[in-house]
């Protein structure tokens, strides 16, 4: 969706929005415009298979770390946020671990 993987065919809809292809040299579809693709990707999330999260860092540490730095988000936003976040998978008891301390499944959430 966000074209970390480039298609050969098709058209990639969100919502009502359509993201604007145009074939490249090779054949493959590229954003048309890189002002819009740059808006989806700021509006669409995604988890890695290998979800790298920084060792060093507890999981609360980790999930502030982008709406901090990246959106600027107040840290006390950022907290609670993430917190409201962490209940609804149900780990939130979690918060102040540390990657190693969970299980894969509990890393991926």
């Amino acid at each position: 969706i966000n074209l970390l993987e480039k298609p050969n065919q098709g058209r990639i809809i969100i919502g009502n929005d359509e993201l604007m292809l145009k074939p490249s040299k090779s054949g493959e579809l590229q954003a048309a415009d890189i002002k819009q693709l740059e808006s989806l990707r700021a509006r669409v999330g995604f988890v890695f298979q290998n979800f790298n999260l920084w060792p060093h860092k507890t999981i609360l540490q980790n999930i502030i770390e982008g709406p901090t730095q990246v959106l600027k988000i107040k840290k006390d936003q950022a907290i609670s946020d993430a917190e409201k976040l962490l209940d609804k998978v149900g780990l939130l008891d979690k918060k102040d671990a540390y990657p190693a301390n969970l299980s894969g499944g509990q890393r991926q959430r």
